[in-house]
Parts: structure tokens; C-alpha cells; sequence
């Protein structure tokens, strides 16, 4: 049960990257600029699981690529084109979750999302592409 839990937290925080743009979920997962940015913020969560992480839904820790690719298509199918955390911020205009998350995941580029979520919260941003960019600038600039 745990280890499918944290393939949802890793999955979950590809959710959460791809929040600070306009992009759909399907886009944000499969555009090959913002890949690293996934497959950097989905190991960051993976090196902390206690235990062996399992695959759902098209989610395999053993194969991050592919598993862009699948879920992109899984996302591609669905009635809801954008996350729970996109509409937070974007239709509702209320807090995200993001507190309780950065006290349960640690890692720089988990952070580095915490910090541009807490921007567009508080105003100082929008959801936009510029804010992937510059995730994508974080992640190159750390390899």
C-alpha cells in the first residue's frame, strides 16, 4: 500500500509542476521541454520512499520516460484536462495544499514549486508557460 502511495506522490508532483503553467495535463507531461523538469521532480519524491515504490496507471518508477508517455495519454482520454491544484489556483482563487506537501516532501525542485506556487497565490504571478520555463531553467541548472 505505501509503495503505491508514494508513486502517487511522485505522479502527484508532476501534478504540481505543471500547475504553475497554462498547459494542460497532457501538454505539460509530454512536451519534451518540460520532461526533465518531470523526470527530475518525480526521482527527487522517488529517492524519498521508505519503501519500494509501485506502478499504476500507466506510472512505472523503473521507466520515467515511458511513463510520460503513458500518462499524457491517460490524461489525453480524461473528461478533466487540468488538476485539482491548476483550478485552485486558477478557477477557485483559493490556497492550494502546497504547505502541507513541502512539510512532507523535501528536495530543491520540490521547493522551487512551492515557492512559485506560493507567488501566483499571493499574487505576484499567474499560471503561465514562463513559470515552466523557468523550472525547466532550475532543473538544467542543477544537472
Amino acid at each position: 500500500m505505501l509503495g503505491y502511495l508514494w508513486g502517487k506522490e511522485a505522479y502527484g508532483a508532476m501534478l504540481w509542476a505543471g500547475a504553475v503553467s497554462d498547459l494542460a495535463i497532457a501538454e505539460h507531461l509530454e512536451d519534451p521541454r518540460y520532461r526533465p523538469v518531470m523526470i527530475a521532480i518525480a526521482r527527487e519524491v522517488l529517492a524519498q520512499a521508505p519503501v519500494p515504490v509501485e506502478s499504476f496507471d500507466g506510472f512505472d518508477p523503473a521507466d520515467l520516460d515511458g511513463s510520460l508517455d503513458r500518462l499524457a495519454a491517460l490524461n489525453r482520454k480524461s473528461a478533466k484536462q487540468y488538476s485539482g491544484i491548476y483550478r485552485d489556483l486558477v478557477v477557485r482563487k483559493r490556497k492550494t495544499e502546497i504547505d502541507e506537501m513541502l512539510r512532507d516532501l523535501d528536495g530543491p525542485i520540490f521547493a522551487k514549486v512551492g515557492d512559485i506556487i506560493h507567488d501566483i497565490e499571493q499574487g505576484r504571478r499567474v499560471n503561465c508557460q514562463a513559470n515552466l520555463d523557468e523550472l525547466a531553467a532550475f532543473v538544467a541548472g542543477r544537472a
